[in-house]
């Protein structure tokens, strides 16, 4: 064991009573708690997920019915407009004054972007225009509708299930405008329209403010119609490449434009997409105007607070997991040291005891199995101790009997070696030790040990030795148990 813990001492700590017991509690303790961080990491990521796509799909419900308010406010200041009061008659005598009094005040107070009187050619007779970003307006006399299908369809006095007015999504100026367009009628007779329209990206600015969350329109072919998504970034008026950049990340395909439209009322499809390292979760839904579908609208949401919320989470929960592991260490070495300590005392007086220091006692007073084995080996000691004792007395008892011996007595083992001798057999031994030269000194030479270990059957052996004569007798030692154990030899000086 000594050779081992030497040589080898990483082996003898893996091998400690306290390796074996911090390890498995360690284990478990990295078992549980690798466990339970994977768990609840999961339960709260999936819970900010699904509170995440709720919102989410809170605003694209709210987008949703914006577009239909919006189109419903649209179609009541188309009505207001064509219903004023010399809107017909202006029409049909192309009073251009009459005009100009009627529409631009009608086209701020009820906050439109465009106002167009159209004859029966789809030409433009007057009309009002906000520039974008401001409430400045402008007259205009030069718009030409005529090329539109849903206008041709309205002044042709055409209707569907939902009447004689028609929405048309269309670019005048460089500026998308969703309009609507509806007929003017004077004694029964269709004799032009009216135009009434906003801006697409005052639309979508709108849009946004209301469902809190970046809108997104696209064209049945995916492409980005107005964003603003875009708004986000400053270098975005200033560098082009930056903002087609934005377009092409937002853009989509026109299968994923035909899944959503069929899809719209069942479920909301949902996409990632991250956008100048700023993450975003998409939501889609069928944009539709007066039943008919215009492209597909997203709502975007900034998911990297998700994120966040993960690593705040998994740093807790990494520092909890370090201080319940630090804990767990603590604990199971004061409790490992409880253990050994004891253990260490008991190792060490039994060594003690082993090299012959009989005197010493581990004096531990516990209640345990520890203490048990304590007092026990104390216990064995003292017998050890008491036994010892009455040994030496033995030995010195037989000793003092043998010296007391006038005759010589000699005591050999199962290998003719000498164990025990009294004073007078070991003068006898001295001089012959002396005579031959042997080593060591008390060895009998060759001679005197053949008649030692002679068989004597009760009959005494003479023999010579120097100017003296001894009758020697040998007598086996025999044990029922263990058989022959060695001889005694008596030399009687005669």
């Amino acid at each position: 064991m000594g050779i081992l813990r030497q040589f080898n001492p990483m082996l003898h700590k893996l091998n400690s009573v306290s390796s074996k017991i911090i390890f498995p509690y360690l284990l478990l303790t990295l078992i549980v708690a690798g466990v339970g961080a994977y768990v609840v990491t999961n339960l709260a990521t999936s819970s900010l997920r699904e509170r995440f796509d709720n919102q989410l799909l809170d605003a694209g419900r709210i987008v949703s019915e914006s577009i239909v308010e919006l189109e419903r406010e649209q179609i009541r200041v188309h009505r207001t407009v064509t219903f004023t009061d010399g809107l017909g008659r202006a029409l049909v005598e192309r009073d251009i004054e009459e005009l100009e009094e009627i529409i631009p005040p009608l086209a701020l107070n009820n906050n439109v972007d465009l106002v167009s009187v159209l004859d029966q050619d789809g030409l433009e007779v007057f009309g009002w225009q906000r520039s974008p970003g401001s409430d400045v307006g402008l007259n205009t006399t030069l718009n030409d509708f005529s090329t539109f299908q849903d206008v041709a369809f309205v002044l042709s006095g055409q209707t569907d299930n939902l009447g004689d007015k028609r929405v048309v999504l269309a670019e005048l100026n460089g500026q998308l405008i969703v309009f609507t367009v509806g007929p003017v009628e004077v004694n029964g007779e269709i004799t032009g329209a009216v135009v009434v329209g906003d801006y697409l990206n005052d639309m979508v600015n709108e849009l946004t403010s209301r469902a809190i969350a970046r809108v997104t329109f696209y064209d049945p072919q995916g492409n980005v119609l107005a964003s603003t998504l875009s708004n986000d970034f400053d270098l975005l008026a200033e560098d082009e490449g930056l903002y087609e950049e934005v377009v092409q990340l937002l853009a989509t395909t026109p299968e994923q434009v035909k899944v959503v439209i069929e899809s719209a009322e069942e479920s909301v499809p949902l996409r990632e997409l991250t956008i100048l390292e700023q993450s975003y979760r998409l939501a889609y839904g069928d944009w539709r105007l007066r039943g008919r579908t215009f492209g597909i609208f997203s709502v975007a949401l900034p998911s990297n607070f998700i994120a966040s919320a993960v690593a705040t989470s998994g740093r807790l929960l990494a520092f909890l997991f370090a201080i319940s592991t630090m804990a767990v260490l603590f604990l199971g070495f004061v409790i490992a040291r409880r253990i050994i300590r004891p253990l260490e005392q008991l190792v060490d007086v039994s060594t003690a005891v082993v090299e012959g220091d009989f005197e010493r006692r581990t004096n531990i007073e516990q209640g345990d199995e520890i203490g048990d084995l304590a007092r026990s080996f104390d216990m064995m000691t003292n017998y050890l101790v008491t036994r010892n004792r009455e040994f030496a007395a033995q030995a010195s008892n037989l000793n003092t009997i043998l010296n007391s011996i006038a005759d010589a007595l000699v005591v050999l083992d199962q290998d003719g070696h000498i164990v025990n001798t009294n004073e007078a057999a070991r003068e006898i031994l001295s001089v012959t030790s002396f005579t031959n030269g042997s080593t060591p000194p008390i060895n009998p030479d060759s001679a005197l040990m053949d008649v030692f270990m002679a068989d004597t059957r009760g009959d005494a052996i003479t023999y010579e030795l120097g100017e003296r004569v001894y009758s020697v007798l040998s007598a086996p030692v025999n044990d029922a148990e263990q058989g022959f154990l060695g001889r005694v030899v008596v030399l009687r000086d005669i």
